[in-house]
């Protein structure tokens, strides 16, 4: 079975790491996964549990192989996901 979630195989790794992403998220702070959206400031999510950067730092390190991010210092969820899903991406795609 293939599952197709973007334009080419880069997308779909990036769609599926971005899912990836919200279900750590609102695992750690317990909140439905529609209630979050990636233009939601960061702040706010930490300030809420005290413990949910250094978690979800470490749930980051554990689930993307070792990379390791620190939440507070990214604005949005989506300057966070930026992060993480352009972390390892390639400079050029091979021919």
């Amino acid at each position: 079975m293939c599952i197709k979630i973007g334009d080419d195989e880069f997308d779909t790794v990036r769609n599926l790491m971005r899912m990836s992403l919200l279900a750590l998220i609102s695992e750690t702070l317990e909140v439905d996964i529609d209630a979050l959206d990636e233009s939601q400031p960061l702040a706010p999510l930490l300030a809420r549990n005290g413990a949910f950067g250094s978690e979800l730092a470490e749930l980051i390190a554990d689930y993307f192989d070792g990379l390791r991010v620190e939440p507070s210092d990214y604005s949005t969820l989506g300057e966070l996901f930026s992060a993480v899903i352009e972390a390892d991406a390639p400079d050029t795609l091979p021919h």
